[in-house]
């Protein structure tokens, strides 16, 4: 039997203690103070199954079957995008408000971990959340994580396109889009090509990755009671242009707000209804 410290080197950089502590149910740092433990039989088999899987190319995460956000740990596979550090911002903006009550709608729900993270961590909870994507397999995967977490019970889940899927107009619209501009796609990480493509890229090559704001900003109007609010994820350089897509749609109180390295990640804005004075 090889040892822990034999097992993680087995990956690159931390990712084997990672994986392992995934295995294990338990976090990298307990498994430092016990760098002499050893793994049954079952758990070495599935370690080197998340080693043979990461090795062919596979995100880790998706080679491990599980990843966490904001604290709940989420099933992720190839269905959906990897919920991502950096969305835990856009969850941390939505919950500052009062949710109590409310009609939310994540647009674009993935894994479902932002409606399903704004269910179980806002108190007051809110009355309804709607979670909908264009994917049938995601929601499935999304589905699947409702049940696990046992958080779904205000979730309804949705199969449709955008904004025009919601059923009625709600009081608060959050949504992580794609934002990423096809022509950098050359450039990125390899690992990228395992997620689905739709869940990433927006518009035509060297356009900014900005489609889904230009075409969803304006409908999201229709589908938001007043006051209603709209919490969207960017990328680090779309503020301003994503900015100026609200402003110039009368959305007011447009405000951009920072991930945990320094760089612009959500914009919110708010809507009071059109003939009202936005700054």
């Amino acid at each position: 039997m090889r040892s822990l410290v034999e097992l993680a080197a087995l990956l690159e950089k931390d990712e084997g203690m990672l994986a392992l502590s995934y295995v294990l149910d338990t976090t990298p740092g307990a498994l430092r103070a016990r760098r002499d433990l050893f793994l049954t039989e079952a758990q070495e088999a599935r370690y080197l199954e998340i080693v043979r899987r990461r090795r062919a190319g596979e995100p880790l995460q998706y080679a491990i079957g599980e990843w966490e956000f904001y604290g709940h740990v989420f099933r992720v596979d190839e269905r959906a995008l990897i919920p991502r550090p950096e969305t835990e911002i856009l969850v941390e903006t939505v919950l500052s408000r009062d949710l109590g009550g409310k009609h939310i709608a994540d647009i674009g729900t993935g894994t479902g971990a932002i409606a399903l993270t704004l269910s179980l961590e806002a108190h007051p909870a809110p009355a309804m959340i709607y979670a909908t994507d264009l994917s049938a397999a995601a929601l499935s995967l999304a589905r699947e994580n409702g049940a696990q977490l046992e958080a779904d019970a205000v979730v309804q889940w949705i199969e449709g396109d955008g904004p025009g899927a919601l059923p009625e107009p709600v009081d608060v619209i959050v949504s992580n889009p794609p934002y990423i501009d096809p022509a950098e796609e050359p450039s990125l990480q390899p690992e990228l090509s395992y997620e689905p493509r739709e869940a990433l890229y927006s518009g035509a090559p060297g356009a900014g990755g900005l489609a889904h704001y230009a075409s969803w900003i304006g409908a999201f109007r229709e589908k938001l009671r007043t006051p209603g609010w709209v919490f969207l994820e960017i990328g680090d350089r779309q503020a301003e242009a994503v900015s100026g897509f609200f402003r110039d749609a009368g959305y007011q109180e447009i405000t951009v707000h920072k991930d945990y390295a320094g760089r612009d990640r959500v914009v919110a804005a708010q809507w009071m209804g059109l003939g009202r004075k936005h700054v």
